[in-house]
């Protein structure tokens, strides 16, 4: 496949993770809710999780406005994620955030770990976008410092 096939095909799946967001909505009785709002942009992501006592996330959700960058990974994060130990988010959240950051990161080297997160890499060649693309990354993070607090 063409680098711009493969990039027009990476821009119909965020297309269609911003139209038909995965795991969007509020969860009963969550237990973390995390608000995050990039005002640059004007995102505004709440975050939520149910963690069981092995500190896996059993069940997230988000709800908010955004742009077409932040939903989709919010969509693709929460279908990564969901499953995975408190530990092993945090691990692919660094991981996603040197994609997106890091221009010498081979991303062919993050496909296995980071699945369909790797739609998002094209992000890193706009600066400004970074923070919708790492938005919902980071409300996981926050996740993990108030779990280390209880």
């Amino acid at each position: 496949m063409r680098l711009s096939q493969l990039e027009d095909l990476y821009q119909e799946i965020i297309l269609d993770h911003y139209r038909h967001p995965h795991h969007y909505g509020s969860l009963d009785h969550p237990d973390y809710q995390i608000e995050m709002i990039n005002p640059s942009c004007g995102d505004m992501l709440m975050l939520e999780a149910k963690v069981d006592a092995n500190e896996k996330l059993i069940q997230l959700g988000f709800h908010g406005s955004g742009c077409a960058i932040s939903i989709a990974s919010a969509s693709v994060m929460t279908d990564l994620l969901e499953g995975k130990t408190l530990q092993e988010a945090k691990h692919l959240s660094h991981s996603f955030s040197k994609m997106i950051t890091e221009p010498q990161i081979d991303i062919e080297a993050l496909k296995d770990e980071l699945k369909e997160a790797v739609i998002l890499s094209g992000v890193r060649q706009f600066p400004a976008r970074v923070k919708c693309a790492t938005i919902a990354w980071q409300a996981v993070q926050k996740i993990n410092l108030q779990n280390k607090d209880k």
